[in-house]
């Protein structure tokens, strides 16, 4: 798997398990920062987190462990560049309530140099066509259904000239 090789700030993945699928991710984006380590920054290639689903105003404390996670598990560093595997399939049902909106835009507003990959249970279409809609409207997205080795890319593509800009403060 190339995981640089399209412009979409996430690629979202609808698989009722994500054991295979981050252990897969796992290994090709440590493989992909063994080739190219100035593509990445911080101490990992991926950082995988689940976001667990909050009943409108009860509070939401998802956002807060997001974002010391991946202080956490970035060196501390004050810029990440590579993946971030979110595991939403919580929020599969719930995706036009507005702790989830509110998470996405963050998302959004912090997307430079992170390629997200967003994990939601299996759905028919169907069911994945008000996720997309609602994705869409923050950021660019594209759905992946099959991970494999030089197979579907996961990760945006970079000039050499642009190569800066894809770093976020975090």
């Amino acid at each position: 798997m190339n995981l640089k090789e399209y412009t979409y700030e996430a690629s979202v993945i609808f698989s009722p398990s994500t054991v295979r699928l981050r252990r897969k991710i796992a290994e090709e984006s440590e493989s992909e920062m063994e080739r190219c380590p100035e593509d990445f920054g911080g101490d990992v290639a991926c950082i995988f987190f689940k976001f667990d689903y909050v009943f409108p105003y009860e509070k939401l404390d998802g956002l807060r462990r997001y974002i010391l996670a991946v202080r956490d598990r970035t060196g501390l560093r004050n810029s990440f560049r590579g993946y971030i595997a979110l595991d939403l399939s919580e929020w599969s049902d719930h995706v036009d309530e507005d702790y989830f909106r509110i998470f996405i835009m963050y998302l959004a507003d912090h997307s430079d140099g992170i390629h997200y990959l967003l994990f939601f249970g299996a759905r028919e279409a169907s069911q994945r066509e008000p996720i997309m809609k609602m994705l869409a409207q923050y950021m660019r997205v594209k759905v992946i259904d099959k991970i494999q080795r030089g197979g579907a890319a996961l990760r945006p593509k970079r000039s050499r000239s642009s190569h800066n800009r894809h770093e976020i403060q975090i």
